[in-house]
């Protein structure tokens, strides 16, 4: 069970500087497990897994603040993932795993 809402029109930017506007434009819901003030608004949502991708994007600081390079997002599709990804630590500083697209159906 999923606790999904329409994707945010923030979280939407946000992607879409990020990583780039044809990711932004696949993603339809968000979770609410993040302490969203929206989590309220929140539908249970059930289905069943059919693709996962892992997101990362380059880090830089920024008074004294680590925060997303523009355009350095990127990410990797998964057969299975349980909780923080592995490969983030692969690579050297600066690169953030930022968690995972999942594409659900019936």
């Amino acid at each position: 069970m999923w606790q999904l809402l329409p994707v945010l029109p923030e979280t939407q930017a946000w992607v879409e500087r990020v990583f780039n506007p044809v990711i932004s434009a696949r993603l339809t819901h968000q979770e609410t497990h993040h302490d969203l003030p929206e989590a309220k608004l929140a539908q249970p949502t059930e289905g069943k897994v059919t693709a996962i991708e892992s997101a990362f994007y380059i880090g830089a600081m920024d008074d004294n603040v680590v925060k997303p390079v523009h355009g350095s997002g990127f990410v990797e599709p998964r057969g299975a993932v349980a909780g923080f990804d592995p490969r983030a630590c692969e690579w050297p500083d600066g690169l953030h795993h930022e968690g995972y697209i999942v594409r659900l159906g019936r």
